[in-house]
């Protein structure tokens, strides 16, 4: 992976972890499934790579499109193998990552570093550490549910309620901000036709992605040859929720290449797509 010293803090370095009922067939992305043949990959990006890398760039003058019931996050390589995203129900987004390595827990921010060890009590908790998965509202909702199904020691129902309260109060704060550092579309630039993708529902990705793209993908040259011009490929993971016949919620995640393609001149986002 090239090294590019870069504006904004980009430069590169991918994962590890989630399994939240994996499924290749999820709604695809704007160029489809993501099981294409070498050749069917260049027919494919060929079609979607519509740009003559001298487009003018602008900030994105309005907020990109938002959906709370799917979210987007790089499985960035240094995580172990164990860890498993955390999605923050408030706003829907992945803030940030989750291993248990020996009953101890380690956070980690969307960029893979680490920011919080938390040792639990000795007694064994009765939810697994990585059932917490999706905390906020939906943590506070599997706890009472388990509560009420399982009966348990008050000593393990202090253990996950000191447990709740260290992410709510002391981890997610730090998460979030980490997350909003990535967010900011500051330092970047977008085309018209770029911008307008922001905006389409099934085509955009948000800005901390198209980032940790910049970041950590596979950086080459442009397809098309234009100067000043690199491509970026990466893993991306997006996962959906979903209402289940019975009224209740899955999260259903597939995994996609995201490709992003930048002129480095100037930081303009001049075409993405994941397929």
């Amino acid at each position: 992976m090239d090294d590019n010293n870069s504006v904004g803090g980009f430069g590169p370095d991918s994962f590890a972890g989630g399994s939240i009922h994996p499924t290749p067939s999820l709604t695809p992305g704007p160029v489809g499934y993501r099981e294409h043949s070498a050749s069917q990959y260049k027919s494919v990006t060929a079609k979607h790579q519509l740009y003559t890398g001298n487009e003018p760039g602008q900030p994105l003058l309005s907020s990109p499109l938002h959906v709370t019931n799917e979210t987007f996050f790089i499985p960035i390589r240094s995580l172990p193998s164990n860890a498993k995203p955390i999605i923050d129900e408030e706003s829907g987004e992945c803030v940030g990552f989750v291993s248990d390595m020996a009953n101890v827990w380690h956070f980690y921010d969307i960029a893979g570093l680490e920011v919080k060890i938390y040792e639990p009590p000795l007694e064994k908790p009765f939810i697994d550490p990585l059932d917490l998965l999706f905390i906020g509202e939906v943590g506070f909702k599997l706890i009472r549910a388990g509560i009420r199904v399982i009966a348990r020691s008050t000593a393990e129902l202090v253990a996950i309620s000191t447990l709740t309260k260290t992410i709510n109060k002391e981890i997610l704060p730090i998460l979030r901000s980490r997350l909003r550092g990535f967010s900011s579309a500051k330092g970047l630039k977008f085309t018209d036709v770029t911008a307008r993708h922001m905006n389409e529902p099934g085509r955009f990705v948000p800005v901390n992605i198209l980032r940790l793209a910049i970041k950590y993908g596979k950086r080459t040259g442009d397809p098309k040859s234009f100067t000043h011009v690199f491509r970026y490929e990466t893993p991306m993971s997006r996962i959906v929720k979903r209402i289940t016949k019975s009224g209740g919620e899955e999260y259903v995640r597939a995994t996609y290449t995201l490709e992003v393609v930048v002129r480095e001149s100037d930081w303009t986002i001049i075409h993405f797509m994941y397929y």
